[in-house]
């Protein structure tokens, strides 16, 4: 039951782009179970993707309803790092948080950490596709910086663990 609900949250955001739907649902996981990591992570994933959704589409107005959105994003990420602080998705969403906020330095330090507990084995779900999308996020965080060099080693840290990632290579 519960994976049934999660699994219609994300299609109800990611095709439907129903985000208010996809939450409602996801808070009455939540209410059965407020430490369900799942439920947490995608009510997050959500909440900024609408956030960025709004932000493009903006007017000046609507600025502070972007950052409320992204704040209870954070929240979400938190508790989850509260309950399972090892976790590399969060770590990796977190990292994402402090890009978007123009914290690169931190953003650094989610992603090295959470590609140093991928590399000890520490997966949450998918080997693969997590140490994928965090070199990724990784690269480009330092490409933006201009720092072409650790770039260009982060790339190839990652084609070396993730040889048949077509994202990386």
């Amino acid at each position: 039951m519960k994976e049934n609900k999660i699994k219609e949250a994300r299609e109800l955001a990611s095709i439907q782009h129903k985000y208010k739907e996809a939450i409602d649902l996801l808070e009455t996981v939540l209410i059965d179970d407020p430490s369900d990591i799942d439920a947490l992570i995608l009510k997050g994933n959500i909440l900024e993707l609408n956030a960025c959704r709004i932000a493009a589409n903006s007017t000046s107005g609507e600025y502070s309803e972007v950052q409320e959105l992204k704040k209870q994003s954070k929240k979400c990420y938190e508790k989850v790092l509260e309950i399972d602080p090892d976790n590399p998705v969060v770590l990796k969403d977190m990292g994402d948080y402090w890009e978007d906020n123009n914290q690169n330095q931190k953003a650094l330090e989610f992603y090295n950490k959470a590609i140093s507990l991928l590399k000890e084995g520490k997966i949450y779900k998918s080997a693969e596709s997590e140490l994928e999308e965090t070199f990724w996020a990784k690269y480009e965080l330092l490409r933006k910086e201009g720092d072409d060099e650790e770039a260009k080693k982060c790339l190839e840290e990652g084609r070396k663990l993730c040889p048949e990632s077509t994202l990386l290579n």
